[in-house]
């Protein structure tokens, strides 16, 4: 079947009334796949389905359809009609959801270029439309330091409630750059603990360099090489996203570890969690035998077992149903390791939602660097669990 015969069946198809969600999710998908055609041809005759399909879901606002308007959207780009703009500004103004129209608003400022970043600080104060304004400021008004762009940024800023949006607004005034400083301080405190790290090593002039020089000498990594440490530089002027970086980095060692502090047993059994643990561990913290014993422990927990460099070793854990005691862990192998007089502690890092991160370092030397660089640490071992236990009681009052 040439691909004339193709378009003209998913033409019919579309437009038929009664349609499945399933049947117009592949009909749309296909658009968007004959954007990529080889023949200028088929792109241009998708574009034109597309067009007509978006023109006719202008006043639908049910989410599924902004997902097949998206996959038609990005048919039209790749064709790019002379009429694209005039859809798009339709789209935008549409009753489609806000999140399809933010796409049509960054699209067409993209095509408008200087006029795009006007439209854009426009859009700043509507707020349906005012995280994607935020997103294509970064893009497009990145390294202008324009006074104009950074005082529309802090406007929506000071009346903004929306966590993801008051980052996607930070983000966008550490992409202009310029007279930053006072937005970011006064921002500081609205955003989650990695958004503050990104904030706190952008204001500080903090590179990715600097960084692994820090972890480096605190024995926590090794030194990246020069490549990598390019990317970083790359990764960092590109999004400007601390979180990434700093997690490639220190589990570059193989010191790292990250798992569901929820298990399929009650009460959990800790025999892997102590084993993934000794993984992450140097090797002259061997973990052995490793095994648990039920009812050995404080309101009927369990009693940890293991042997290292030949000598028995116990602590004990609560029983907290399906979820691992991790502050009972964490305590029980970092007190053996404190009567060894090693340096090393197993550390948790911040993390939402229910899987925690540890770290395996120097406890004093890694400790100063985080305060230094703002890297989040958490002090609560039981928070994953709140969390699990939180989104659970979330699931079942839907049902």
């Amino acid at each position: 079947m040439s691909w004339k015969d193709e378009l003209a069946v998913i033409e019919k198809r579309l437009f038929q009334a009664g349609l499945g969600d399933r049947d117009v999710y592949h009909l749309t998908h296909a658009l968007k796949e004959f954007g990529e055609h080889a023949d200028p041809g088929a792109r241009n005759d998708a574009c034109r389905i597309a067009m007509r399909y978006v023109r006719a879901c202008l006043d639908e606002d049910d989410n599924s359809i902004a997902n097949y308007v998206s996959s038609c959207l990005a048919a039209i780009a790749a064709a790019g009609p002379a009429d694209e703009q005039a859809l798009l500004a339709q789209a935008i103004r549409s009753k489609l959801q806000p999140w399809a129209r933010g796409s049509a608003l960054k699209r067409l400022a993209k095509l408008e270029g200087a006029a795009g970043i006007e439209r854009l600080c426009d859009a700043l104060s509507d707020s349906d439309l005012r995280k994607a304004a935020a997103e294509g400021l970064a893009k497009l008004a990145g390294g202008t330091a324009s006074a104009g762009v950074l005082g529309a940024l802090a406007a929506a800023l000071d009346t903004e409630k929306y966590v993801e949006t008051i980052e996607a607004l930070v983000n966008a005034v550490m992409a202009v750059g310029g007279e930053t400083r006072a937005i970011l301080e006064a921002a500081a405190a609205r955003v989650d603990r990695n958004a503050a790290m990104s904030m706190h090593w952008f204001i500080n002039g903090i590179r990715p360099g600097d960084v692994a020089k820090r972890l480096a000498a605190a024995g926590v990594i090794p030194m990246p090489s020069k490549e990598k440490l390019a990317r970083y530089e790359s990764d960092w002027v590109e999004d400007r996203d601390a979180s990434p970086i700093l997690w490639d980095m220190i589990g570059s060692l193989g010191r790292l570890t990250a798992f569901d502090c929820k298990t399929g047993d009650s009460p959990a059994d800790h025999v892997d969690l102590v084993q993934w643990l000794g993984n992450i561990a140097t090797d002259d913290f061997v973990l052995e035998d490793v095994s648990q014993v039920a009812g050995q422990g404080p309101d009927g927990g369990s009693e940890v077992r293991f042997t290292h460099g030949g000598r028995g070793y116990a602590f004990a854990t609560e029983h907290a149903g399906r979820y691992y005691d991790l502050r009972g862990v964490l305590n029980g192998l970092n007190g053996v390791l404190a009567g060894l007089g090693r340096p090393q502690r197993f550390i948790q890092l911040h993390t939402d939602g229910v899987v925690a991160v540890i770290l395996f370092a120097p406890e004093a030397r890694f400790l100063e660097v985080a305060r230094d660089l703002h890297i989040p640490l958490e002090a609560d071992p039981e928070a994953p669990r709140r969390s699990g236990i939180k989104y659970t009681n979330y699931v079942l009052s839907k049902n």
